[in-house]
């Protein structure tokens, strides 16, 4: 086997650890957001469906994004626990909350028959609040999954430059 298809078979591995990481992380922390912003349990299934099918689509984008934060960041396994936090924080907040916005808005959509932006604006303030908590500890999770499947963490993947 070759270098290439040995690097498509780890990218491609890669991106099914990321999406199924994304998806479990979303539906536990997901949940307790939706039900602070004030989604009733049908909207939080929904809120949650619908998550599902968007971070099935945009776990393993995000993951690779998260390599790119700690290669752009210069953050590597070496680098202090701050460093990484703040890196960590820095790649949920870029690439997740939007994400949970559409959700949100489409579980209140679906499950009220409206679109409720007063819904949405409570929920990504309360995601903002909560990030400082919740991003690091989602890229932790992943980190998680990716060794317990032999991959490398993005600390692991960053160069020092």
């Amino acid at each position: 086997m070759n270098q290439e298809n040995l690097e498509s078979i780890v990218n491609k591995k890669q991106a099914v650890v990321d999406t199924a990481s994304g998806i479990t992380y979303s539906w536990i922390v997901g949940s307790v957001l939706d039900y602070y912003a004030g989604l009733n349990f049908s909207g939080i299934v929904v809120s949650r469906t619908s998550a599902t099918a968007l971070n099935f689509l945009a776990s393993a984008p995000y993951g690779w994004w998260k390599d790119q934060i700690y290669k752009w960041t210069k953050t590597n396994k070496e680098s202090s626990r701050f460093r990484k936090y703040f890196t960590d924080l820095l790649a949920f907040n870029t690439g997740q909350t939007l994400l949970y916005a559409t959700s949100l808005a489409i579980g209140g959509l679906v499950s009220e028959g409206k679109l409720n932006w007063e819904k949405v604006k409570n929920g990504v303030e309360y995601v903002a609040i909560v990030s400082p908590l919740i991003g690091p500890l989602m890229n932790i999770y992943m980190d998680y999954a990716r060794r317990l499947f032999k991959l490398k963490t993005s600390a692991e993947k960053s160069i020092n430059r």
